[in-house]
């Protein structure tokens, strides 16, 4: 895959950097111990990629490195939080535009006796601040940072201020981390949840929850955690309470490469140089007739994605003739329903077109111009 014509950043980064596939096939070839089973040097060497990785992660995004969980996804992650914050009689509050990452737990939940409060959000995904008012008392409340259909970013720091100090404020970072700076004193957060594979720039299998202090915690898989092996249950101690079983080692190890490479103070600056480009592909893509962008536009909540759709053929098939010209674009409901109920298009979808750190101008070109073939 040409990776100029790599158009799906917003489902999984590629391509990886080369010292993170060097350093998982290092880990296979002389670190593949399992950490935690041993005191012998291979199983140590795989333990100190681990803390390693819990180093760098905590220092990213401001959390204690004790309450860094490796994980085997965001979607993990997100369960994790979910199940093990609520109990029946809580309430919880959200947004409609939520991934199923987040919108599945709270629908279990919910029907385990959880009250869930779901805050509206506009056509184009915005979501109005104010209305998280409501959420005082709540036990929870749970967002994504920005979505991952319709693009539009949440104000995190404006959210805490509405709903005040006291509920947990759970945070799905997964199109934001690695994109713009995200730590957990920002605004407050308790739970962060982060895959790895995204703009982080990791392997596919690991992600990250990032805890705050205050955070309490029910295990989500039992299991052996190298340690405390007398309980009967795993013992609710972090980190390893909520990570039994033989960990995900070459994945960590590719994972501690991509977070060695984050420059989180460049992270601005690089995202808007990525904004820019992004401009010119909406002003390309509404200078075709008929194609109607769906996802946010304005620049200042904006994520580099656009979310489009043309009466000449349905987003499938759109997606699948540009696939033909050589470029990857997603198309479908992406694993967000409720994003699509708000755009009016749960009926067929959309083409989701993300971008990622290396794209050019004539990168954006060459796709507005494939778009405009392929609706002809």
């Amino acid at each position: 895959m040409n990776p100029s014509r790599y158009f799906d950043h917003a489902a999984t980064s590629f391509p990886k950097h080369a010292a993170v596939v060097d350093a998982m096939v290092a880990h296979l070839r002389e670190r593949a111990g399992n950490p935690g089973r041993g005191s012998y040097p291979l199983a140590a060497a795989a333990a100190g990629e681990i803390v390693q990785a819990r180093l760098i992660a905590a220092s990213l995004f401001d959390a204690d490195a004790e309450r860094v969980l490796l994980l085997p996804s965001a979607t993990h992650a997100l369960n994790l939080a979910i199940t093990g914050t609520l109990k029946p009689g809580d309430r919880v509050v959200t947004t409609s535009i939520e991934h199923n990452a987040l919108a599945r737990p709270l629908a279990r939940a919910a029907d385990q006796g959880v009250t869930v409060d779901v805050i509206e959000a506009q056509s184009d995904g915005r979501v109005d601040p104010d209305h998280f008012r409501r959420a005082r008392g709540a036990r929870l409340v749970a967002v994504t940072a920005g979505s991952n259909v319709l693009g539009a970013r949440l104000d995190l720091k404006a959210i805490r201020a509405a709903i005040g100090p006291e509920p947990l404020l759970c945070v799905d970072a997964a199109q934001t981390a690695g994109v713009l700076p995200l730590r957990l004193g920002d605004a407050a957060i308790d739970l962060l949840a982060i895959p790895g594979h995204k703009s982080l720039g990791g392997p596919s299998g690991t992600g990250l929850l990032c805890c705050s202090a205050r955070v309490e915690l029910e295990p989500l898989i039992e299991g052996g955690t190298g340690g405390n092996s007398e309980p009967r249950r795993t013992p609710p101690l972090f980190p390893d309470g909520f990570e039994a079983g033989t960990p995900n080692g070459p994945g960590i190890a590719g994972l501690l490469a991509a977070l060695e490479l984050v420059d989180d103070r460049g992270l601005p600056e690089r995202f808007a140089e990525r904004m820019a480009l992004w401009q010119e592909l909406v002003e390309g893509l509404r200078s075709i007739t008929g194609l109607i962008i769906r996802s946010c536009t304005d620049p200042e909540i904006a994520l580099p994605l656009v979310s489009f759709e043309h009466p000449a053929s349905t987003p499938g098939e759109l997606a699948w003739r540009l696939g033909e010209a050589g470029f990857a674009v997603r198309a479908g409901l992406h694993c967000a329903p409720g994003a699509h109920r708000a755009a009016g298009t749960i009926d067929r979808g959309l083409v989701r077109a993300s971008l990622g750190p290396a794209h050019t101008r004539e990168d954006i070109e060459a796709f507005v111009n494939a778009v405009r073939q392929v609706v002809s």
